[in-house]
């Protein structure tokens, strides 16, 4: 049985792996040694909440949280190229966007994302970084 923080991190994973022309993606938990003016972008699964969607015996849960794209583009080279691929990841995860998951064991779950949007882009060099934030839910 597969826990529902890693189905809802595979079902959020899965669509920004499987998102056209995007650059390369260095994966939680897992070893990557950037490349300077080679771009990267860093997803950050963050649950926030899981409580009862209501008051009464074995209420449906609800299941609440964040997925950060830290988008990473060579510095001094301006701001074109990251906004293309932050433009294009906002859309991808466009708030009322329904993303359904089946693990291994073909259970499937259906999260709704809330919103996402890109915030303040910072220097980090040698790197020019572009969040961008995802709200996600899921009632189970």
């Amino acid at each position: 049985m597969s826990s529902v923080y890693t189905d809802i991190r595979a079902a959020l994973e899965t669509r920004l792996g499987a998102t056209a022309s995007m650059p390369d993606i260095a994966w939680e938990n897992v070893s990557y040694s950037p490349t300077t003016n080679i771009p990267f972008i860093k997803p950050m699964f963050t649950p926030t909440s899981r409580r009862p969607a209501v008051r009464f015996t074995n209420p449906q849960k609800l299941y609440l949280g964040i997925f950060t794209l830290l988008c990473h583009y060579p510095e001094n080279q301006g701001p074109g190229a990251s906004q293309r691929v932050v433009d294009t990841l906002v859309e991808r995860f466009d708030a009322t966007t329904d993303v359904s998951y089946t693990n291994a064991d073909s259970e499937t779950i259906v999260l709704s994302l809330e919103y996402a949007e890109q915030k303040n882009p910072y220097s980090n060099p040698p790197w020019f970084v572009t969040p961008i934030i995802i709200g996600w839910q899921l009632y189970l």
